[in-house]
């Protein structure tokens, strides 16, 4: 009896695990190394022999390795991996850690493919390495990376703000309304068309300005369709402007070209009617040729054929003398216009010096001394008269006591009598010679007096 029940136990368990879906692993389809390549492919720089690569049935390619994948690119453009046959299969590629990087245009319009996973050691995405597969819309990528031209389409992944951005550095697509667009700072590599797609809307940008960040930016930025285009202006990182930069922007009339640049590439800017004058830097060493001021085809440039060129109206260039934007003007017949020619130089009328002010001299002024008093004759007795016949004299009388006469003394005038004490400067003769007057007029008087008192 237990024997059949543990028998109905044991088949109830089979049952169950029958019914349960089975579980297998993925099964490889296909694998290889990723530098080997078929006769039909060009090889793009001989790398790869060191990693591999393996699609399993659920459509995941997976590289595995060490170093650089090849890349593939045929005489009209990328040709994909050597999973070539595969890729409809392919929707997940995986890039593991020691690979480092995706070879240019190695998953070339892998039209099913949605999501791509890099390790961090891939530093870099080569030319049009994912280029045509336009529904990939989840990407994983070191910040940093270097992302070539065309590497990726824009058109399904995920936006910040009004642009399109991988690795945090470059910038591959805008979604925004137009008019005056900013690169945001930290944008280091501008790829082609990256204001072209996915928004369409690239006829209503009016301006853009680049940060210093910005290091290269891509062929032929801004076309014909950019009809509402009016300035540019790149920022001091920028070294290099390429061919086609500006091409058949009609209404562009201002170009601010950074200082630190110093390569303007063949054809950079041509067609652009509104456009009469670019500023070349004095850094700049290297102009290609018709880089400025030409109208030119330049399908017929890019097909390795000379384009007809002809010179703008009225185009001039303006830089510095002995520079590279001199040597162009001259030798393509524009004008230039000299940004170091020294301007006359104004003569300032000469300051008459003024003589230093001095205090005046004053004038020592004589102190003020008293005069002498003048010398007054000593007043003596008159001698009495001798009558002669010509003149009446007075003879001396003898003394009466024998003595010697005294000689008469004459009276000291008091000096507050004295009326020459304030007399000074030129009043002080006069007065004198009026007190001497005055003097003899009285010894005079008084001799007259004399005389008649003894007659």
């Amino acid at each position: 009896m237990k024997t059949k029940k543990l028998f109905a136990f044991l088949l109830a368990v089979l049952l169950v695990l029958a019914a349960l879906p089975s579980v297998s692993a993925a099964e490889v389809i296909a694998s290889g190394i990723c530098g080997q390549v078929n006769e039909a492919y060009i090889q793009w720089d001989n790398d790869g022999d060191n990693v591999t690569w393996t699609l399993t049935d659920d459509g995941v390619l997976t590289v595995s390795g060490t170093g650089k994948m090849n890349g593939y690119f045929g005489g009209y453009g990328p040709v994909a991996g050597p999973w070539r046959d595969y890729r409809d299969q392919i929707t997940t590629v995986v890039v593991n850690d020691g690979v480092t990087n995706v070879g240019a245009g190695a998953f070339d319009r892998c039209k099913n493919l949605t999501t791509v996973i890099l390790a961090d050691s891939v530093k870099s995405v080569g030319y049009m390495a994912f280029s045509g597969s336009n529904n990939l819309s989840s990407l994983t990528i070191v910040d940093g990376a270097v992302v070539g031209q065309d590497a990726f389409s824009p058109d399904h992944l995920p936006a910040q703000g009004d642009f399109i951005i991988v690795a945090k550095t470059n910038l591959i697509g805008y979604v925004g309304a137009g008019g005056d667009v900013v690169v945001p700072d930290g944008i280091t590599h501008v790829l082609d068309d990256a204001f072209v797609l996915p928004a369409l809307t690239f006829s209503e940008i009016t301006s853009v300005t680049f940060p210093d960040s910005v290091e290269s930016i891509g062929l032929q930025q801004f076309g014909e369709g950019f009809s509402s285009l009016k300035s540019v202006t790149f920022g001091n990182g920028l070294t290099t402007l390429p061919r086609g930069t500006f091409n058949g922007c009609s209404v562009l009339s201002s170009v601010v070209l950074p200082e630190g640049m110093t390569t303007i590439e063949e054809h950079a800017v041509v067609n652009c009617a509104s456009l009469t004058n670019v500023t070349v830097p004095r850094s700049v060493t290297t102009i290609g040729n018709h880089a400025l001021g030409y109208n030119c085809n330049l399908g017929y440039a890019y097909n390795g054929r000379d384009p007809y060129s002809e010179k703008m109206t009225n185009f001039k260039i303006t830089g510095y003398t002995g520079t590279a934007a001199e040597t162009y003007a001259k030798e393509n017949g524009f004008a230039f216009i000299a940004l170091d020619e020294p301007e006359p130089e104004e003569t300032q009328p000469t300051t008459p010096v003024e003589p230093e002010e001095t205090e005046p001299t004053t004038p020592t002024v004589p102190e003020d001394t008293q005069p002498s008093a003048p010398s007054v004759p000593e007043e003596t007795q008159p001698s009495a008269p001798t009558i002669g016949p010509d003149a009446l004299t007075y003879p001396t009388p003898a003394p009466a006591d024998n003595r010697t006469p005294q000689s008469a003394v004459t009276p000291e005038t008091p000096a507050a009598a004295n009326p020459l004490s304030v007399a000074t400067g030129s009043e002080a003769a006069p007065a004198a010679a009026l007190m001497l007057l005055g003097v003899l007029a009285v010894l005079a008087c008084g001799a007259i007096a004399a005389g008649r008192r003894k007659e």
